[in-house]
């Protein structure tokens, strides 16, 4: 063996200090010269493909920790070999060193080489540190000697410089026991366990809890870097048998699995720290102990009970859900000729599965039952961990399915028709009829009672629905339905009576069943209830801005809806508003007039509620408790007497930082408990006498710190429940642990304790979804057993889209996946945070009772969803029916003269939703009928600068308009754009509305927008999708002046218009898009010039590498902001990368605040972002440093809170921050700091503006939008 040259360590990330010895080893006396050859700087990671290349940096960049990659020469090329490495950083003379790093054999799947060249990269960072390296070969001979390389780890880039003295770590903070979730077509998939800490290694200590109590040692792990660990990993190093490091299972990628128990896990950071006398001192003190349990799901504890089927064409199979199981392994085997097929194998995430097309194919599978067909299916539980192994004997359940060989016309049913069936406002509607058992697919005949003639007959329809959409009416119609006159393309369905009829057919025998019952229904467009834009003489027509927590209230056989806006990114300044509910439901604010003044007035004027108000509920019969989260502030409204009656101020709340109250809940003893997104405290209140607000003191509370602390973290939302003793349980949704937190408060005590379960074991936590996002909503719910007993369940929402429920007696708990009960929703399982793109069709929020058995769960997003759930025997919760409901926030169902209905906020859009509801009583159903949008406002969702006095408006869903400031009159005048637009080649081309890009050509002063735009041909499937470039220079004229055809499949974000291009960036699907040429005189474009996909190196966390804005520099330089938590993330690319085979971008990631919206450019070299917490980041994207962070709210005296950053402008120096949530506009100026690197950012205005949309800058004036007026302030002459 000739191992030579030895040990050149390489540094993957960061400079260090050139070793200035030379190290000499000796073998059969010959020496070898061991040198440190360059460290280099990983400060911008490139990113072309798979590749990396490694950049260096600029000097005086200061760096604390690096990624090493060791090379060495052997020249023995004999096979068998592996190799032992071992490195030591030196911490003092006395302690000689601490081991950092050890592998006792590295492998050919360990390094890499290149004829005697090895390189080995080390898993872990490094902190800044000396240290030294040994490496030995190990063969058929045994181990051969160590070969050792010294080197240096430099904190500031200068050789020249001592390192800087380290402070012992602190002791890190539990903060994710994160289960896995087994993926769709794999077998394992990783949980892990993460910290916060302030160190580069640590050690992990796990231990075992016993029946009787005692814990027993699992496995101490030594120097783990970064800041968390997964089970797998430790539960290979339980299989070690001793004290392990890290680096000896960086690489094992063998499934392992921890044994079902409960765990104790413990962590400390571990450093260089010396004392005075250079005594080590670097390992921190242990981290506070965590309880988990790993529930193992193999052999007899994979196997369902109760495995049923139906015999048909179409089975539905069903089993009993397993106790810790994830999803289900469901392998269907086509027979009776088994050896023709092959198994196909699914990842079911419920208890049921419906062997149809549609659903095989949501899964990837193709299989076609025939008549005398069987079926083997066989199904077993995966674990949160996945599964070791597949279907073995002993771990899965069997039945086979007998597909029947004749089949009679007397067995395919006529359909139950389920609706429409009264009066809709919809032009378009859905036809709903229940499934009918062996039907294969479905007829429907569709009259208008107005000419008593077929407008369709409709064949081959697989869902038991049918949707009169354009394509679908048209590709149906017997007749030319364009010149119908009960049907226009662009309407739909005239007003008038119309009547259908369904039947079933099964295509493999050749039948058709009875026709179902004719079904009426009218279409009456007077039910479509609108309401005009904000007209100051119509005092009804007072704009309510972002609706989102609604109650019912009943006052004298009246029926009213309390209504209070303000929430999140939306609109700040919150009130509390009173709609009257007429007979049919439809809520309007009821007007008198004024006896003085003779003027019509709100019966119920408006009452503000502060900013974001975040939770209300009902403290008692006439009194109503409402919590803002913006200005921290607790009142009790009289909605009786129609005034508040009490307020309370819950700032500054702990370490004297605005708390951001969350979520409230009002005890049987008339207690309310407080929880905050900001602050780890639960904090009591109480009502005196008097009716007003106090607080009640707790133990070790102080005058500024009131509350008990949660050592689990901030919780977002609370819920209690009361016990025989006089104490509550409490249920924390916190999102820095992996479940819900439950205590135990004795209000007599004023304690909060660890909750007991049954067998008096303290309960610390339940687990949740092991992907589950931040908490949003909860509620307690009571749900019936058979028996006519019931369980009481703790039901709370996340923004991953799961529903996780926990059994308030026994702590059993489990979760339900919204995505498999929504239309379009998807999952990517192989995504590391398991959201793929389509998953942003769930953003659930609030819960609210439908009826017993029934609950309706709001989503943000594309849509709600109405659900049955059912207790089970052993005390677990299912769902066995749902229904879609339009997107939404929160509601509440009320009765009405024409039946119960559901009204619930839309935020987003401004408007009410009322959804008719119609419920079957012996099947215990409900049928999600026809809704209609109420507007409450019409604000702008979105501007744009055009020119100096020039701006782009867009009203969320309806109109876009240009207005314009005249000097000469001083008027703002607003002119509305088309909606429609027509092309010689593509036709009639409509705005769909959305993100728009403006530009201004330099040389003939012509104004150009690009927009949305598309078009539904009667005899494609979907519509056609355009990037429409319109000159608007008049702009009561706007003209076509280029076409691009895009991807319909795009989800659009922003769009970014330069000299040469037009980029469009596609947030939720990491793409961006460029079109190059749009200023040519030709009218129509090729496909776009480029399209490029962020990969996972450009984002990581909730968020992924989501590509939100662009900022194009002067010398073509691109940068893209990924509004990625917790990095914040900018990918830079050259000028005329994107056009090059492989293109490169540098990558620039900061955990500095939380989400970000907007980014502008700040100079030639930089560009300027305000996080969601309003942090101001100014990046240098030539050097990758960020600049300048500072916390723009963060004043002695003054009380400026901007948190909720939504909109930024930056404009000759001027940073312009608008927050709606706290209803103001703050500007700042930028200054260089004296050090000559970075800014500082000096407040110089103010604008309270309560319904603050967004700010603009211009050249000569400011521009604020509110809900419902547009403030021109001019700032030059």
């Amino acid at each position: 063996m000739n191992l030579r040259s030895l040990l050149r360590a390489t540094r993957e990330g960061f400079v260090g200090k050139r070793n200035r010895r030379r190290a000499s080893a000796r073998r059969n006396g010959a020496a070898y010269a061991v040198e440190v050859q360059s460290l280099e700087l990983r400060q911008l990671l490139a990113v072309a493909g798979f590749h990396a290349v490694v950049q260096s940096p600029k000097p005086g960049q200061a760096v604390d920790r690096a990624n090493i990659a060791l090379h060495w020469h052997d020249s023995d090329d004999s096979t068998g070999a592996h190799y032992e490495v071992w490195i030591n950083q030196h911490v003092s003379s006395l302690a000689n060193n601490a081991r950092a790093h050890y592998r006792s054999a590295i492998t050919a799947d360990d390094f890499t080489q290149s004829g005697s060249e090895f390189r080995y990269a080390l898993p872990e960072e490094m902190s800044a540190g000396v240290y030294t390296a040994f490496v030995r070969r190990h063969d058929v001979a045994g181990p051969r000697e160590w070969h050792r390389h010294s080197f240096q780890i430099d904190d500031d880039n200068n050789p020249a410089t001592s390192l800087h003295a380290v402070s012992p770590p602190i002791r890190p903070h539990v903060t994710v026991i994160r289960e896995g979730q087994a993926a769709a077509g794999q077998a394992f998939s990783e949980g892990a366990v993460r910290w916060v800490g302030d160190t580069t290694l640590y050690d992990v200590w796990l231990g075992r809890k016993l029946a009787d109590g005692t814990v027993v040692e699992v496995r101490t792990i030594r120097n783990v870097p970064g800041q968390s660990i997964s089970l797998r990993e430790m539960a290979i190093a339980g299989d070690a048998g001793r004290t392990v490091f890290y680096g000896e299972i960086a690489s094992d990628s063998r499934l392992a699995q921890l044994e079902s128990g409960d765990y104790v896990f413990y962590v400390r950071g571990v450093n260089a720290a010396v004392d005075g006398d250079r005594n080590w001192i670097g390992k921190g003190a242990w981290s506070l102990p965590v309880d988990f349990r790993f529930d193992r799901v193999e052999g007899g504890e994979a196997v369902p009970s109760n495995l049923t089927a139906t015999n048909s064409e179409r089975p539905t199979i069903s089993w009993s859900p397993v106790a810790h199981a994830e999803a289900y392994l469901v392998s269907l085997w086509q027979g009776p000729d088994y050896g023709n097929h092959a198994p196909v194998s699914l990842r079911v995430a419920g208890t049921s599965l419906a062997v149809t097309p549609a659903e095989l194919q949501q899964h990837g599978a193709n299989l076609t039952l025939q008549p005398g067909d069987e079926l083997y299916v066989r199904v077993r539980a995966i674990g949160s961990e996945g599964m070791l192994e597949g279907l073995r004997a002993g771990n899965y359940a069997a039945i086979t399915v007998k597909v029947p060989a004749t089949l009679s016309a007397s067995q395919l049913l006529a359909p139950q028709i389920e609706g429409p069936n009264s009066d809709i406002g919809d032009r378009r509607p859905v036809l709903r009829w229940q499934p009918v058992e062996h039907a294969t697919s479905y007829e429907v005949w569709f009259t208008s009672l107005q000419t008593r003639s077929r407008m369709f007959l409709a064949t081959n329809i697989h869902d038991n629905l049918l949707h009169l959409s354009t394509d679908s009416f048209v590709a149906a119609s017997a007749i030319g339905v364009a010149s119908h006159s009960d049907y226009s393309l662009q309407e739909g369905l005239a007003d008038g009576s119309y009547r259908f009829w369904v039947r079933a057919h099964n295509t493999a025998f050749g039948l058709a069943g009875e026709w179902s019952n004719g079904t009426e229904f009218t279409v009456d467009s007077t039910r479509i209830t609108q309401l005009d834009l904000y007209d100051v003489d119509d005092p009804a027509a007072l704009p309510l801005a972002s609706p989102n927590l609604v109650e019912r209230y009943d006052d004298n056989g009246k029926q009213y809806l309390l209504v209070a806006n303000g929430l999140g990114e939306s609109f700040g300044a919150s009130v509390l508003a009173r709609f009257e509910l007429d007979d049919q439901g439809f809520p309007a604010r009821p007007v008198i007039q004024n006896n003085d003044t003779g003027r019509n007035e709100l019966q119920f004027a408006d009452l503000p509620m502060g900013t974001n108000v975040g939770d209300m509920t009902f403290l008692d019969d006439d009194r109503l408790l409402v919590l803002s989260r913006g200005s921290n502030e607790l009142r009790i409204v009289n909605v009786k007497q129609w005034r508040v009656v009490s307020e309370f101020q819950l700032s500054p709340g702990a370490a004297n930082t605005a708390p951001d109250a969350m979520d409230v809940e009002v005890l049987s003893n008339g207690q309310i408990l407080v929880v905050f997104n900001r602050s780890d405290r639960l904090r009591i209140l109480d009502v005196d006498a008097a009716g007003q607000l106090f607080e009640v003191g707790v133990p070790a509370a102080t005058e500024t710190d009131q509350g008990f602390i949660l050592t689990s973290g901030r919780a977002m939302q609370v819920s209690a429940v009361a016990r025989d003793n006089g104490t509550y349980t409490v249920f924390l949704a916190t999102p820095t642990v992996a479940g819900i937190v439950v205590k135990t408060y004795d209000p007599t005590a004023k304690t909060l304790t660890n909750a007991a379960d049954q067998a008096g074991n303290a309960v610390a936590f339940i687990s949740r979804s092991p992907f589950a996002g931040p908490y949003l909503g909860g509620k307690l719910k009571t749900v019936a057993l058979p028996n006519g007993q019931s369980t009481l369940f703790y039901l709370s929402t996340d923004r991953n889209g799961f529903l996780t429920w926990n059994n308030t007696q026994t702590y059993e708990f489990g979760f339900v996946d919204l995505v498999d009960y929504l239309p379009d929703a998807s999952r990517d399982p192989s995504d590391f945070n398991y959201r793929d793109p389509n998953d942003n069709y769930v953003d659930p929020s609030r819960i609210a009772d439908v009826d017993d058995s029934h609950i309706a769960i709001f989503s943000n997003r594309e849509h709600s969803v109405l659900l049955k759930v059912l207790a089970t025997p052993d005390g677990r919760l299912s769902v066995s029916n749902s229904s879609t409901l339009v997107s939404g926030y929160s509601g509440r169902l009320v009765q009405t003269s024409t039946g119960a209905k559901l009204i619930s906020t839309s935020g987003g859009l401004h408007v009410l939703v009322l959804t008719e509801l119609s419920k079957k009583v012996n099947a215990d159903t409900w049928t999600v009928g026809d809704y209609t949008s109420i507007p409450v406002a019409s604000p702008v969702d979105q501007a744009t600068v055009i020119t100096d006095d020039k701006l782009l408006f867009e009203y969320r869903g309806s109109r876009r308009s240009i207005v314009e400031y005249s000097a000469e009159t001083n008027q703002i005048s607003e002119v509305t754009l088309p909606t429609q637009f027509v092309d010689p080649q593509f036709g009639v081309l409509n705005d769909w509305g959305g993100v728009a890009g403006t530009y201004v050509d330099p040389t003939s002063k012509r104004e150009y927008i690009a927009i949305h735009a598309g078009r539904k041909i009667s005899s494609e499937p979907v519509a056609d999708e355009f990037l429409l470039v319109l000159d608007v220079t008049d702009s009561e004229a706007p003209v076509i002046h280029r076409v691009y055809e895009v991807d319909a499949a795009l989800r659009w974000y922003s769009i970014t218009i330069t000299d040469d291009e037009i980029i469009l960036l596609d947030r939720l699907s990491a793409k961006m898009l460029t079109f190059a040429g749009w200023r040519d005189t030709g009218r129509y474009g090729s496909t776009p010039a480029s399209v490029y996909e962020f990969l996972p190196q450009h984002g990581y966390g909730f968020g992924g590498s989501r590509s939100g804005r662009v900022v194009v520099m002067d010398d073509g330089t691109r940068v893209v902001l990924h509004d990625t938590t917790p990095d914040k993330v900018f990918s830079v690319f050259a000028p005329g990368s994107l056009q090059s085979a492989n293109p490169v971008a540098t990558v620039h990631a900061h955990n500095v605040g939380q989400w970000i919206y907007e980014m502008e450019k700040f100079d030639d070299d930089r560009v300027i972002a305000v996080t969601w917490d309003a942090k101001v980041v100014i990046l240098n994207i030539r050097t990758g440093v960020f600049e300048t962070i500072q916390q723009l709210d963060s004043f002695s005296d003054l009380s400026l809170d901007l948190y909720g950053v939504r909109g930024i402008s930056f404009h000759d120096g001027v940073l312009s921050v608008s927050s709606p949530a706290f209803g103001r506009i703050a500007d700042f100026r930028f200054r260089p700091q004296a050090s000559g690197l970075g800014f500082t950012a000096e407040l110089i205005r103010i604008v309270e503006t309560p319904d603050v949309v967004t700010t603009l800058l211009t050249q000569t004036a400011q521009w604020t939008l509110d809900s419902g007026r547009i403030v021109r302030t001019s700032l030059r002459e």
